[in-house]
């Protein structure tokens, strides 16, 4: 449990943490809601943070995928490490709104990482970390199988338990692929 100082409410305590969360972080996962599947899709972003408010900048402007989604459901959920942010998110076409947000992002990212990324800047996405949003402390439920080292590759222990054949390449994913 947080420290907490007398008179300080809830809401205020939300929203030392998610901006504790924040911290130097370079990049957070957002998870917005398809508008075709109505699935949960989760989508890594760079933010900037100004007072109360994240910025967003899609990558493809008005363009991108997750950002449409966020256009026909504007709900979105931030996760910063283990803290998360639910939220509701609002899309930002003005050109001065643009261009201060294009600022601050080549201010933090550098102008070469922006110019190199960021092909076409006409919209940004406002979302609200104050004290009018909610926080969800736990950790998101995981995956079956999210645990796994991926397809393909072996961790030590795994290769350990595996017996070298001789006169074969050491290499289990070329005796895999011929048979053996």
């Amino acid at each position: 449990m947080p420290d907490v100082s007398p008179g300080l409410g809830v809401k205020t305590m939300v929203r030392r943490d998610f901006a504790k969360a924040l911290g130097n972080r370079e990049e957070i996962s957002i998870t917005v809601t398809g508008r075709r599947t109505g699935r949960k899709v989760r989508f890594p972003v760079w933010f900037v943070v100004e007072g109360e408010t994240m910025w967003l900048l899609p990558l493809h402007g008005s363009r991108t995928q997750w950002y449409r989604n966020i256009l026909a459901q504007p709900v979105i959920t931030v996760s910063a490490g283990r803290q998360q942010l639910a939220t509701s998110a609002k899309s930002r076409e003005g050109k001065q709104t643009v261009q201060r947000t294009v600022d601050r992002f080549r201010k933090k990212y550098t102008a070469a990482l922006v110019a190199r990324y960021y092909d076409h800047s006409d919209a940004v996405v406002e979302v609200p970390i104050g004290s009018d949003a909610q926080q969800d402390d736990q950790r998101p439920a995981r995956r079956k199988g999210a645990g796994a080292a991926p397809r393909g590759r072996r961790t030590a222990a795994r290769s350990a338990r595996r017996p070298v054949r001789k006169g074969r390449a050491a290499s289990p994913r070329r005796s895999r692929r011929r048979g053996a």
